[in-house]
């Protein structure tokens, strides 16, 4: 599905949906997620059984390439065992290199979701699988910000159409703005949503100052898809510094986040 179709359709489910959320459901729903502590990955840590997950799971990213580094094991297993998973990618990717001049703004956009479609196909998910928010990278709207009641709908709107089972998200406790931003968002919609059953989250920017202790947390072993989720990383090569070459300041994925992300586990938190 290319991304104007893709739009399309999120357009069609939000008008669906528009406002059903706040004419069903309190808006001020909320609850505290559960706080990982990337000092002690691994450690009294529960199996993540991919049985418990249901039938159908939705995993949300705040940009594209964010699905495969943290979660491209477990995606890969879930395809494997015929789960239906969709992916959401919440912002359109176009703020890695904002001084390009050989790719402005709409035309990294569609190098990115180009990507992360190519990625994808590596884990086992189908085109049609793929969506894309189109929310603006590096300003994702917070609460009490223009934009962000709208994008509370579409989630909304998404989980309430798509009917996961389980729901993993993005941590609210994430260095990263936009991972943060895309967190309340999801955790918003959610709260207002009958259909997940489960949650989890999980950490791309980890600051051990932030993120504190959290006592639920889930390792998934990855190691017979990890040449998978590494052939699903190399194809976002924008990312890589291996497209863009004139924005010096541009961003390329560091290689110790590269380096965790080739370990031969996931980890994740369920939120409570």
């Amino acid at each position: 599905m290319v991304l104007t179709e893709t739009n399309l359709v999120l357009e069609q489910l939000h008008r669906h949906t528009a406002g059903i959320a706040s004419q069903i459901f309190a808006e001020n729903i909320k609850q505290d997620c559960a706080v990982p502590d990337p000092a002690r990955p691994g450690t009294n840590a529960r199996v993540l059984d991919l049985q418990q997950l249901g039938e159908s799971v939705v995993v949300v990213a705040p940009h594209p390439d964010d699905e495969s580094i943290a979660c491209g094991g477990l995606i890969a297993l879930l395809a494997r065992r015929s789960v239906v998973v969709n992916v959401i990618i919440v912002t359109d990717g176009c703020g890695s290199h904002p001084n390009s001049s050989a790719y402005p703004p709409a035309r990294l956009a569609k190098l990115r979701a180009a990507e992360t479609r190519l990625a994808l196909t590596h884990l086992g998910v189908e085109e049609r699988r793929l969506w894309f928010c189109g929310l603006p990278d590096r300003f994702v709207p917070t609460e009490g910000t223009p934009g962000y009641t709208a994008a509370v709908n579409q989630a909304f709107g998404l989980i309430y159409n798509l009917r996961p089972k389980t729901l993993v998200l993005p941590s609210a406790k994430d260095q990263h703005g936009d991972h943060r931003a895309a967190a309340a968002i999801w955790r918003h919609a959610a709260r207002l949503a009958p259909n997940p059953s489960w949650m989890f989250e999980y950490v791309v920017w980890a600051s051990a100052e932030e993120l504190g202790v959290v006592p639920t947390t889930f390792e998934l072993e990855i190691a017979e898809v990890l040449p998978l989720k590494q052939r699903a990383i190399a194809e976002h090569r924008s990312q890589r510094g291996l497209v863009i070459t004139d924005d010096p300041d541009g961003f390329v994925l560091p290689a110790n986040l590269l380096a965790r992300a080739s370990a031969s586990y996931e980890i994740f938190f369920q939120i409570l």
